[in-house]
């Protein structure tokens, strides 16, 4: 492929093996009632992420992460939205950056400059203390890190299937519940083929201030990166990247995501 998308997040990169639960999965990491008499203002982590396409001209990398950063600012505000309807306060991102990156800068970064390796122990050091300042200069119980999770998705029939979502394997974003969608699956082309793909979810990792510990993880699948294509008029249909132009392009999908990731928290009142 002359063009291979790569999903670089600088918090919590996860790689999936699969999207399909076997089981009913509960995102709570404590016992559901505790979390919600424990958590009651959370912090946000930015959410850095950047999508490097290989032989993109500069011009046009540039002009992607401008559309990354509004992007960004979309997610951190229906997050926000999200959180507040849940009866959570909300410290904007811009606070945590900004002690994130000053610690950052003091210690020189994480990575060692001969082997390009990410040093792991000052990493988590460096979040620990992140944690600790935020928690001092406000009365936050939580924070909240925001990623976007690349995944291996199964298809069938032309359809793929993760993280609360479905996309037809030919690429097209409009729902598979809707008339188009319904159409794009039955006589599009990729529906007797099955396997797997790329695609990317919104990842929610909630830590305690105090413990430091993992409290709740859930994620929402936002769209394939990887789709079924024909490159040519003999050829097999194979599978390609979206152009980036397509990334985060649909504000549903980006909305879907999200809210299927705090959905366990907004539901808080339901048991």
């Amino acid at each position: 492929m002359s063009q291979l998308a790569k999903l670089i997040p600088s918090l919590f990169l996860v790689l999936l093996t699969t999207a399909c639960a076997t089981q009913t999965y509960n995102p709570f990491r404590i016992d559901r009632d505790v979390f919600f008499e424990k958590t009651r203002a959370i912090a946000l982590a930015p959410i850095d992420v950047q999508i490097i396409y290989e032989g993109q001209a500069d011009e046009k990398q540039s002009q992607s992460n401008l559309r990354l950063e509004e992007t960004r600012k979309k997610f951190e505000s229906l997050m926000t939205a999200k959180l507040s309807e849940a009866g959570f306060s909300v410290i904007p991102s811009k606070e945590y950056g900004k002690i994130w990156d000053r610690l950052v800068k003091e210690q020189g970064g994480f990575f060692d400059p001969g082997t390009g390796k990410k040093d792991k122990a000052k990493y988590e050091a460096t979040q620990k203390k992140s944690v600790k300042e935020i928690s001092e200069k406000f009365p936050v119980n939580a924070v909240l890190y925001p990623s976007v999770v690349l995944v291996k998705v199964r298809f069938s029939g032309g359809v793929a299937r993760w993280d609360g979502t479905g996309q037809l394997v030919t690429g097209s974003l409009e729902s598979i519940d809707s008339l188009t969608g319904f159409l794009g699956a039955t006589f599009g082309g990729g529906q007797n083929m099955y396997g797997t793909t790329s695609g990317m979810s919104f990842g929610v990792q909630i830590m305690d201030a105090q413990t430091e510990s993992e409290t709740f993880y859930n994620r929402g699948g936002i769209q394939l990166l990887l789709i079924l294509k024909r490159l040519g008029a003999f050829r097999p249909m194979e599978l390609t990247p979206i152009p980036i132009e397509e990334l985060f392009s649909s504000e549903q999908r980006n909305a879907g995501a999200v809210s299927y990731a705090l959905e366990p928290l907004i539901k808080k009142q339901s048991k």
